[in-house]
C-alpha cells in the first residue's frame, strides 16, 4: 500500500513540478509517508521515476503482446494492435506532463534513456516482423518493412501526444483505426479490408 501511494504521489508531483522540481520531501508529503518509508521502497528519486516509466511501458507491451498472440494474418494482427491503442491512450490520460518528462530526462540521464530506447527498439522490431510476415505470406505488398515500422511507431507516439494536447472532443482510438484502415488498403496485396471492417474488429476485441 505504501509503495502504491508513493507511485501515485510521484505521478502528481512529477506532472506538476517536473522531475527536477519535485523533491523526495514533496513526494513523501503528498503520499503522507516518512522519508524512511520512501527509502525503504526506493533507493532514490531516479529509481522511483524509472519504475513509473517501466510500469507504463510494460502496460503498452502487454497490450501489444496480446495482439501478437491473436491468430490470423499479419493484417489481422495489425488491426488488433490498433484496437489496443484505446487502452494505451487511456493509460496516458492526464499524464502528458509526466510522459514529456520521460522524454526530457532521457536526453541527459543514461538509465532513463536506456529504458526508453529499448522500448522503442522493441516496438520497432515487433512491427517490422509483422510487416515482413505480411510480405512473406502475400497479404501485404513488398515494402521496406524497417522504414515503414519506424513511421508506424512514430504515428503511434503522435496519437498519444495529440490525444493529450487536443482540446477538441476527438475519439483518437477510432481515428487511429480509421487511419490504419486507409493505410492497409494501400499496403495489401489484394485490398479487402475497409474502415468498417476495422470498426467491427475493434468492437470484437473490446
Amino acid at each position: 500500500e505504501t509503495h502504491a501511494r508513493l507511485l501515485e504521489a510521484a505521478v502528481a508531483c512529477f506532472s506538476e513540478q517536473g522531475f527536477d522540481g519535485a523533491s523526495v520531501a514533496d513526494i513523501c508529503d503528498r503520499a503522507q509517508v516518512s522519508k524512511g518509508a520512501f527509502y525503504h521502497h526506493f533507493e532514490s528519486k531516479q529509481a522511483l521515476f524509472l519504475e513509473l516509466l517501466q510500469t507504463w511501458l510494460t502496460t503498452i507491451d502487454g497490450r501489444l503482446a496480446d495482439a501478437q498472440q491473436q491468430g490470423g494474418s499479419a493484417v489481422d494482427k495489425l488491426v488488433t494492435m490498433v484496437a489496443a491503442l484505446k487502452d494505451v491512450l487511456a493509460s496516458a490520460q492526464g499524464r502528458l506532463p509526466l510522459f514529456l518528462n520521460f522524454m526530457l530526462i532521457a536526453q541527459r540521464d543514461q538509465a532513463v534513456w536506456a529504458v526508453t530506447a529499448e522500448a522503442f527498439r522493441h516496438y520497432h522490431e515487433l512491427v517490422t516482423n509483422l510487416l515482413r510476415q505480411g510480405v512473406a505470406e502475400g497479404s501485404l505488398r513488398t515494402v521496406d518493412a524497417d522504414a515503414l515500422a519506424h513511421s508506424l511507431v512514430s504515428v503511434g507516439l503522435g496519437f498519444v501526444v495529440q490525444s493529450q494536447l487536443n482540446a477538441a472532443p476527438v475519439d483518437w482510438a477510432q481515428t487511429a483505426r480509421s487511419g490504419l484502415g486507409i493505410l492497409l488498403r494501400g499496403l495489401q496485396a489484394q485490398p479487402s479490408i475497409t474502415v468498417s471492417d476495422m470498426e467491427v474488429s475493434a468492437c470484437k476485441s473490446s
